[in-house]
């Protein structure tokens, strides 16, 4: 009987199985924490069984990326391109909130190029519908792309951390005197706008970020729209 729920388990094994399994190590324990072994002893299998599915540790991430990309609801094409591009932005954003400790594989770890392409696809999709010709079209979701990951990349890894308005006023207090204690003369802008440094919005700061470079990059007349939403984050 034994042997038998043991071979009932290897039938159930599947690439996608495996990687939402690995998900889960990631997120609750960070990348690093991640091993064949420790994978396999959370399905309940030999370490063995998984390189059926995966060469390699690499190859098992490559998979981690697909599959949270996959998760990234791509809008349809009855959705006007910047509203398009504004949703796309925050599906990959909120993947970033939802998964930070695994956020970085789908930039830095070799991934599935089909899965890789799903975001540039819809991006390129948006722009060219919004009558951008292919080289600007290329470039203009470059940009807003690489805005939409650095910024999440940015307020996950920490570097906000003590800059949000909120009950840690004392801590923000402290940044700001960290900033001007590196003296006006080597650094005369941080000092003098360590107030609105240590000011982060994170919600209206990336809105408006996104809609200043759609106001740059599709050909339609800009919108106030980004400028009043910075300010108000500066408020």
């Amino acid at each position: 009987m034994p042997p038998r729920k043991q071979n009932s388990r290897r039938e159930k094994l599947s690439c996608p199985r495996i990687a939402r399994q690995a998900i889960a190590i990631i997120d609750r324990d960070g990348a690093e924490a991640l091993t064949m072994r420790t994978l396999s002893s959370e399905l309940g299998v030999e370490p063995m069984s998984l390189y059926s599915h995966f060469a390699n540790k690499s190859e098992l991430l490559a998979e981690v990326a697909a599959t949270l990309l996959s998760d990234i609801a791509i809008p349809g094409r009855t959705v006007a391109p910047r509203k398009r591009l504004v949703i796309l932005s925050e599906q990959i954003r909120r993947l970033g909130h939802k998964h930070p400790n695994a956020f970085a594989l789908i930039i830095l770890n070799p991934h599935r190029l089909a899965a890789a392409l799903r975001i540039t696809e819809a991006a390129l999709d948006a722009y060219v519908q919004a009558g951008l010709s292919g080289r600007a079209a290329v470039q203009a979701q470059r940009v807003l792309i690489g805005f939409v990951r650095g910024y999440t990349m940015w307020e996950i890894g920490g570097f906000a951390i003590g800059c949000r308005p909120g009950p840690d006023q004392p801590l923000r207090e402290r940044v700001v005197g960290d900033l001007r204690a590196l003296g006006e003369a080597e650094f005369p802008n941080v000092y003098r706008l360590a107030e609105s440094l240590t000011h982060f919005a994170p919600d209206a700061e990336f809105r408006a970020g996104v809609d200043l470079i759609l106001d740059a990059t599709l050909p339609t007349a800009p919108r106030p729209s980004a400028r009043k939403r910075l300010a108000s984050a500066a408020r």
